[in-house]
């Protein structure tokens, strides 16, 4: 009877143990098939290097910044050594240093950095293709754009980069929306053709999907373009992306395809966490967060710091020659009216004698400006961006709707040239353009600059597509320093072009 029990006993024991051993295995198997991964990634930053600091409840700190951004990167890398960096395009115009040094500041901020892949943004090809071009072989990172060609020489960047994560090949490629050619100066992209995005995803799929187990797509095309490819296409695990979308999106999936909003690299950075199953080559998991980018949380890098500072001094020395006096300060309000955006709407449409309107968004035009001395460095502050002017059309009915749109909602305040508006308890009572009443059915032409005519329809909630409109050969910093230099001493006054009580 005890030589039964102990032989049971023995079986039993050698069932736990190959039941351990088996789970053992298992789980061995299933931390080789399911990886977690960590992303960190940002987009239209805007060349933002320098600090600024608050004050409020908590204290006294700083926030944004080339230093703290790289102080934050590295924290995340030691935490998570294996941690991949991106940058969804934006980063290398937007600022007066990256102005007077065609971005290479910013090229050089990012290689200290240490990033993983760049994608060129909008703002970015206001350079220039070829400007863009020579400033990003200073590039120590992979530059992928899969969907820009020039005519005769083919594509301007390689399509993609092959990377490996943890033992995975990550596949990265770039894609840009067409409506660069429009919010870029045109004269500076001849011979550039953007291809749609939509093939140029279908390829980079066809392409790499049996080379690499993930497949990311760095993309500037906006919601609508991103969302078309998720649903389009089989296989782009991850979409990070930037530009044009809205401001509480974060997280998105189509069928198998995650889309995830970068923010915006200055005051805050994003980062995903994500499990993949390499069995089903599918992410199983994805948990995006914010990062702040602040003195409370990171350690600033002191080289990234001290080049900031560096570049800033150095366009500060070159840039403080004087253009003009301003008798009146330049007042800029982001939700009301305010005199540098009408100088700046008049300034647009002296460049257009016949063109019925101007058009600019306050909150595109920087800080407000004291009087006294204007100079150059204060211009290149209020249009730090290579941006084209436009001219386009509208109708009586259409500029009835944005002015009541704008009178009536939380929306960028914009200014303009041209139109008086008399307004009571939110109704427009009278709105002329010049000597005339504004009739539905009439007419319009409005010069606008490029950023507005890329936010048309979150400024104006009409639809910028096929309405017509062309570009003039001159930016919008340059008909400001031009309109400062013939008019010298500048004292633009509130002249009731706006009355709404």
């Amino acid at each position: 009877m005890l030589s039964q029990t102990l032989k049971q006993l023995r079986r039993q024991n050698r069932i736990i143990t190959a039941t351990l051993v088996l789970i053992t295995q298992l789980l061995s198997v299933y931390q080789v098939y399911a990886l977690d991964l960590t992303i960190l990634f940002w987009g239209d930053r805007f060349a933002q290097s320098l600090p600024r600091t608050v004050t409020d409840s908590s204290g006294t700190y700083q926030v944004g910044g080339i230093g703290l951004l790289g102080g934050l990167v590295k924290a995340g890398r030691d935490f998570e050594p294996a941690t991949l960096t991106f940058v969804v395009g934006g980063d290398l115009a937007g600022s007066g240093p990256a102005a007077l040094n065609r971005g290479l500041s910013e090229v050089k901020a990012l290689n200290k950095t240490g990033i993983d892949a760049y994608v060129p943004g909008l703002v970015d090809f206001g350079y220039g293709a070829r400007q863009l071009l020579k400033t990003l072989k200073s590039a120590d990172f992979p530059v992928v754009l899969a969907n820009v060609v020039e005519t005769n020489k083919g594509p301007l960047f390689k399509s993609d980069t092959i990377l490996t994560y943890a033992g995975l090949r990550v596949a990265v490629t770039g894609l840009i929306s067409p409506r660069m050619l429009e919010v870029a100066p045109r004269p500076r992209l001849d011979g550039i053709i953007v291809s749609d995005p939509l093939e140029a995803a279908r390829s980079f799929v066809t392409t790499r999907r049996d080379s690499a187990e993930v497949l990311i797509a760095l993309s500037q095309c906006g919601w609508t373009m991103d969302s078309l490819i998720a649903a389009q296409i089989e296989g782009i695990d991850l979409i990070l992306a930037c530009h044009n979308y809205p401001d509480n999106f974060q997280t998105f999936k189509v069928h198998r395809t995650v889309i995830a909003r970068a923010e915006n690299g200055f005051s805050r950075l994003s980062r995903a966490a994500l499990t993949y199953d390499m069995a089903r080559r599918t992410i199983t998991d994805i948990r995006v967060d914010t990062l702040s980018i602040s003195s409370k949380n990171a350690q600033s890098d002191f080289r990234l710091r001290k080049q900031a500072e560096f570049y800033d001094r150095q366009f500060t020395k070159k840039a403080k020659k004087q253009t003009g006096v301003l008798a009146v300060g330049w007042e800029v309000k982001p939700d009301a009216p305010g005199n540098f955006g009408f100088w700046t709407a008049d300034a647009l449409r002296s460049q257009a004698p016949s063109a019925h309107l101007g058009l600019v968004c306050n909150t595109h035009l920087g800080q407000s400006i004291p009087s006294g001395p204007l100079r150059r460095q204060d211009i290149i502050a209020a249009a730090p961006f290579e941006e084209p002017v436009i001219v386009f059309q509208m109708n009586g009915a259409e500029l009835y709707r944005t002015i009541e749109r704008q009178m009536n909602s939380e929306t960028r305040f914009l200014s303009w040239s041209g139109l008086k508006l008399t307004a009571e308890n939110g109704r427009i009572v009278k709105l002329m353009v010049g000597d005339y009443t504004v009739q539905d059915g009439d007419e319009y032409s409005v010069i606008t600059t490029g950023r507005v005519w890329d936010n048309f329809t979150a400024l104006t909630g009409l639809k910028s597509t096929e309405r017509p409109r062309f570009q003039l050969s001159i930016t919008v910093r340059e008909v400001m320093f031009e309109t400062v230099q013939i008019q010298r001493i500048i004292a633009t006054g509130m002249d009731g072009r706006w009355e709404v009580k």
